[in-house]
């Protein structure tokens, strides 16, 4: 494949990881004020989870094919890895949550449907651990998928000469360390943003000294 066609890819993967957050929360807002997000909740996952890996993947073509053009390796290297931990974090997390709330959730709706029965504290207390510790471990997480998409995309800045792709670099880095607050995510978006335009400034080779 070419030049063009490795950018296309890239340019399409990153609208996708741009896009799909916005129109998830959209999505489950618009359910939630129409009371159907409980009986929607496992459907919209699924329509989300599918096109969102399906976008890496294509962003991962992306990496690769820049990775040759510029004979690289680092820049298909360091995109690899948050792959790799977001993929096992995401199961590990489904695992916990079906395996400890979805237990105290189901204790906690019992209290609620008896008239006159309170919940006890020791469930609050229960539920407030689990909901912790998954909350430490996404951060963990971010901040290593920080790490990495920061070294792949400097590597990428530095063979291409597109800034834009630093900027990528150090938001999402930034982003990824302060993902145990929500700005955290906010930064890494912006990040995103800077992907795509990177990917849409993108020159070739024999264009970059122009």
């Amino acid at each position: 494949m070419s030049f063009e066609s490795y950018r296309s890819k890239g340019r399409i993967a990153t609208l996708l990881m741009l896009l799909f957050p916005i129109v998830m929360g959209i999505t489950s807002v618009a359910l939630s004020l129409s009371r159907l997000l409980p009986s929607a909740n496992p459907y919209v996952s699924i329509v989300f989870v599918i096109p969102s890996y399906a976008s890496y993947i294509l962003f991962l073509v992306a990496m690769n094919g820049l990775a040759k053009y510029y004979n690289e390796r680092k820049i298909l290297k360091n995109s690899l890895y948050p792959f790799i931990i977001s993929s096992t974090g995401g199961i590990i997390s489904l695992f916990v949550a079906y395996t400890f709330i979805t237990p105290i959730l189901d204790e906690f709706s019992a209290y609620v449907s008896s008239p006159g029965n309170v919940p006890p504290a020791s469930m609050f207390f229960s539920l407030f651990q689990v909901i912790a510790v998954i909350w430490l471990a996404v951060s963990v997480l971010g901040i290593l998928n920080g790490f990495f998409y920061r070294r792949a995309f400097y590597a990428l800045a530095e063979k291409s000469g597109e800034q834009n792709f630093k900027q990528a670099g150090l938001f999402m880095f930034i982003g990824g360390i302060l993902m145990i607050i929500f700005v955290g995510g906010l930064i890494f978006f912006i990040g995103l943003i800077f992907a795509v335009l990177g990917f849409f400034n993108l020159k070739p080779k024999d264009s970059q000294n122009e």
